[in-house]
């Protein structure tokens, strides 16, 4: 079996250094999947499933928008 090169390690975000994610779907459960993944790689994660949420959140200064 013919084995390529091992995939890039995933670099988590330094301690007291955590950008702002805003992560934007219309469905819950993709929000709270991406949520999981990047609070565990340090980022601050806030989601928007809703226009309410997302008209409220958007001008919060994050530092990524995920849509």
């Amino acid at each position: 079996m013919a084995s390529g090169p091992a995939p890039a390690p995933v670099a988590s975000v330094p301690s007291g250094d955590r950008p702002r994610l805003l992560v934007v779907d219309d469905e819950q459960a993709i929000c709270d999947l991406i949520r999981e993944v990047a609070a565990g790689l340090g980022f601050e994660v806030q989601t928007a499933s809703d226009s309410a949420t997302i008209d409220a959140l958007l001008g919060a200064g994050h530092d990524v928008t995920v849509l």
